[in-house]
């Protein structure tokens, strides 16, 4: 992240955003976990209704490793957020520290 001598106005606007932004993975994260938990209930139900309930098999354990890749790239998400939000914080922290010195 960019360090530019800026006023706290802007930090705290960089602060919002970043906020924001983490809600918003945070969603997308609640949306993908509900999508794939009525897929994958669909798959146990179809597992159930078939002859040969194998070929399920390769479906639920792809379920089950997309899930995983979404939840690792979600996770990455957010940890650059959370790193993002301390650098701000520690900027604004360090602006209000030098006002105070004024």
């Amino acid at each position: 992240m960019n360090k530019p001598n800026k006023d706290t106005a802007y930090y705290q606007a960089q602060r919002k955003a970043l906020i924001q932004k983490r809600e918003e993975i945070e969603e997308n994260k609640r949306l993908a976990n509900s999508a794939f938990d009525e897929l994958e209930e669909k798959a146990h139900w179809a597992k159930g209704k078939v002859a040969n309930p194998e070929v399920f098999t390769p479906v639920l354990n792809t379920f089950e490793q997309q899930r995983s890749d979404y939840h690792h790239d979600f996770k990455k998400q957010l940890q650059k957020v959370d790193d993002d939000l301390a650098e701000v914080d520690k900027e604004l922290s360090q602006k209000e520290e030098g006002r105070e010195d004024e």
